[in-house]
């Protein structure tokens, strides 16, 4: 029975490829010495021409066979991190030149060893070796021992991932371990960039006590962002066979700069409506229909002066285009992005400050959906002019479902840790009277406070006041009286153009007012139009009154509530309560 035969191991069979390639590149011009023999100069004795010539084959680094890049390993060297790579045929250079050989016409064969895991002897001068480079793409060394430098650190692959801040892990692609330098090197800066100064490009970084900052800043730079879009683009091109593209990157960069100008314009229409504080949408979402919202609106007037957005909505209304950037989400989307941007700009003037308090107040909307206003109110330093001014910013709305004290406690430190506000920074609170927020048991204020017992509770002021004076004005009979008669004048007036029409012929300036409810100081501009035209306004009761023109049933009913109304704007006790109302109201103001 014959023997096994023997299998090689790897190091064996690479060793054995690489003494062939190695025999291979030796013969590779032995044939040049038979096609002009003629033309050789007779060599000095001792000296053999063919072993010269071997000898600069077999040893690329110091060779006369040079390439548009220079040789960067020797033959001699074999690692486990070294790959072969057979290059094109390039022509040779001889230091003879007498020989007469044609050097547009390359060598058959020249065999180079290229160490892709060790950056620290690379020397990129060419593009060509660059391509070779970039096509290959970085190897990362993983699986050896890593040396201990004098402060027994090494190098870790850890340093291969960057953690974000959300915890999870991106590889950095670019990073590369020299094992003959001990350092790290940046891939792409190694080979795109002219920075003379960085380490990570040219002599490597190892200072592994600092090494996390130092990838970090590196990777964050303009410099480094740059050179690896160069990076990504030369392997795009040479993946797909076009290194020269400039008619699809022109085109590119055109449909890049077109969008770019398209959304520049809409961001620009979102800030002057948002501004304005005007509607978006209307019942339509369409373009070039009636009742499409006053944002569509704006943009087909757009259209009639600026050629982008003619080009932009011709393609969308003749469907050239799936995407257009026109509706309603993207019009949410937008002014996401810019209330973001508007809260983390008022954020961070409350962080600067440090210190604030909050205002908050709660009301159904139309929708009949609770909701909760959030102000925060802060000291904000000019050190410009050397001085501080009280500012007040309104964060947002904050939709409730539970309006209970603890509901609402719940939902303000949401709402605070969301916007990264610390409660320990929170020195007030303003709500109004409402017994879930002023409660001194389970109120908002009482809760907020057990947790930090700076933050003071004020009741709001102006809610307090309205409440005092509504109740105080309706338990005086005298009161009650003299406030109804001043709504039914208003009303009385405002009922009939015909009558509103007669006002204002007697009324030089100043027209009636409505009374509020809920706005108690208001009622001064009910009060001053009867404090200083008392007269005109009688006089203009007295006309409707004598106005014969004015017959039937509606017309005499019209006619004796003017009168009636001017018999007790007649009344004396009528015109104190007046002069004592102007006077309560101007205090309160």
């Amino acid at each position: 029975m014959a023997d096994d035969k023997k299998i090689m191991s790897g190091a064996q069979f690479r060793k054995r490829k690489l003494e062939k390639q190695l025999s291979l590149a030796k013969q590779a011009d032995s044939f040049k010495k038979y096609l002009r023999p003629n033309l050789q100069e007779p060599q000095p004795s001792g000296s053999n021409t063919n072993d010269d010539m071997k000898e600069d084959i077999t040893n690329p680094t110091t060779g006369s066979c040079t390439t548009e890049g220079p040789a960067l390993f020797s033959a001699k060297e074999n690692t486990p991190q070294q790959r072969e790579i057979t290059k094109q045929p390039q022509p040779c250079k001889s230091t003879n030149d007498d020989m007469g050989e044609d050097t547009n016409n390359p060598p058959t064969e020249s065999c180079l060893i290229l160490n892709f895991s060790d950056p620290a002897t690379w020397d990129v001068s060419t593009d060509h070796l660059r391509q070779i480079l970039v096509k290959h793409g970085p190897d990362q060394v993983k699986n050896i021992e890593f040396p201990l430098d004098n402060q027994r650190r090494k190098f870790s692959t850890v340093y291969y991932k960057r953690k974000l801040v959300n915890g999870e892990r991106v590889p950095r692609s670019w990073l590369q371990y020299s094992a003959s330098k001990d350092s790290v090197f940046c891939f792409c800066c190694k080979l795109f960039s002219t920075d003379e100064k960085s380490a990570l490009c040219n002599k490597g970084a190892n200072d592994w006590k600092n090494i996390s900052y130092i990838l970090s800043n590196h990777e964050k730079s303009s410099s480094h962002l740059a050179n690896y879009q160069q990076w990504k683009e030369l392997e795009l091109r040479l993946r797909t066979n076009k290194t020269i593209d400039e008619e699809n990157l022109r085109l590119i960069r055109d449909e890049e700069k077109y969008w770019q100008q398209v959304l520049e314009r809409l961001i620009a229409l979102v800030r002057v409506l948002g501004s304005q504080n005007l509607p978006f949408r209307g019942t339509h979402d369409e373009l070039f229909t009636p009742g499409n919202g006053i944002f569509l609106k704006m943009v087909e007037y757009l259209a009639l002066f600026d050629p982008i957005m003619n080009e932009h909505l011709r393609k969308a209304s003749n469907k050239d285009i799936h995407v257009h950037y026109l509706g309603k989400n993207i019009q949410n989307e937008l002014i996401s992005v810019l209330a973001k941007a508007v809260q983390e700009k008022i954020l961070a003037y409350i962080n600067s400050a440090k210190y604030y308090s909050i205002i908050l107040d709660c009301t159904p909307d139309v929708s009949h959906v609770e909701q909760m206003t959030i102000i925060v109110r802060i000291v904000k330093l000019i050190t410009d002019e050397r001085k501080c001014e009280i500012k007040e910013y309104f964060l947002g709305f904050v939709p409730l479902a539970d309006t209970t004290g603890a509901g609402l406690t719940e939902k303000i430190l949401d709402q605070l840790n969301e916007m990264s506000l610390s409660l320990e920074n929170l020195r007030g609170q303003g709500y109004d009277n409402g017994s879930n927020m002023k409660g001194k048991h389970s109120g908002v204020q009482k809760r907020i406070l057990d947790i930090n017992p700076r933050a003071f509770f004020v009741p709001c002021s102006s809610h307090t006041l309205n409440l005092v004076v509504n109740d105080a004005a309706k338990c005086c009979l005298a009161a009650t009286y003299f406030f109804n008669l001043v709504e039914k004048i208003y009303v009385y007036f405002s009922a009939s153009t015909h009558r509103w029409e007669v006002l204002l012929r007697h009324v030089p300036s100043l027209t009636l007012k409505p009374l509020s409810d809920t706005r108690w100081e208001s009622r001064i501009d009910a009060l001053r139009p009867l404090r200083y035209q008392l007269a005109d306004v009688h006089d203009a009761l007295v006309d409707i009154y004598e106005d014969h023109t004015l017959i039937g049933a509606s017309g005499n009913q019209t006619r004796i509530e003017a009168q009636s109304i001017a018999k007790k704007l007649r009344i004396l006790s009528l015109l104190l309560h007046l002069s004592c109302g102007i006077i309560f109201c101007s205090k309160l103001i």
